[in-house]
């Protein structure tokens, strides 16, 4: 028979045996919850601190101007969660102007619109009032493997954005804090987190590029007619 120290041993290799198949089993747990070959970070978690802005308010009339935005002027709500590769990342009254995009990786019209984005990026022809480049953020929404053009990260990199990104999560919690309507959708934010603008669908970079500095310089008109959205409930 064993001494008592041998059944100590012979204990402790069972325990510890016994924590190292559990620890496995979590690990493959956590991997298949992640995913496949599209990585970590797909579906994000996402806090709103403020209070989210109001829908914003499209004309699906190609004659009639849109309604007004009541939302100019008023501060968004600090929106956080992580990127990618998991990094945290935030959207706050840091004192920097900045521009945001809400994405969504099946939607055609943001398909058509983020290759003009980058390439007025990588031009350096969005400025703010000062003539500085504003940060650029995009916000992946609204993930949805079946509908095409999957996964939003090998999109995101294959377009070359450089922007800092939030991967929104499963209920849209990061769209709706901006008061998205369709895809792809733009806010336009000054330092304290003000909005100067909003607007939705896609447009030709030249426009894109005016309204964006109009807003930081105050001379932005609304076009009519001239944005293609894709409704966010669709």
């Amino acid at each position: 028979m064993p001494n008592l120290d041998q059944r100590g041993a012979v204990s402790k290799s069972v325990i510890f045996g016994g924590i190292a198949v559990i620890a496995v089993l979590a690990a493959i747990a956590v991997l298949l919850s992640r995913g496949d070959d599209s990585g970590d970070g797909i579906v994000g978690t996402v806090t709103v601190e403020g209070t989210p802005l109001a829908i914003f308010p499209e004309s699906r009339s190609q004659t009639a101007p849109p309604p007004a935005d009541t939302e100019i002027g008023k501060i968004a709500p600090r929106v956080a969660g992580f990127d990618f590769t998991e990094a945290p990342q935030e959207i706050a009254a840091d004192g920097k102007s900045k521009v945001v995009f809400v994405l969504a990786h099946w939607c055609e019209n943001c398909q058509a619109e983020l290759p003009r984005i980058v390439q007025a990026m990588n031009g350096f022809e969005f400025k703010d009032a000062a003539g500085v480049s504003p940060q650029i953020y995009g916000i992946s929404t609204a993930v949805t493997p079946e509908r095409g053009n999957y996964p939003p990260d090998k999109w995101f990199t294959k377009q070359g954005f450089a922007g800092k990104i939030i991967t929104d999560d499963a209920d849209g919690t990061g769209a709706t804090a901006f008061g998205t309507s369709g895809y792809p959708f733009i806010v336009v934010l000054d330092g304290t987190n003000k909005v100067l603008w909003r607007g939705s669908g896609q447009r030709p970079k030249d426009q894109l590029v005016k309204e964006i500095n109009g807003a930081f310089s105050g001379t932005t008109v609304a076009p009519v007619g001239t944005e293609t959205a894709t409704p966010a409930a669709g």
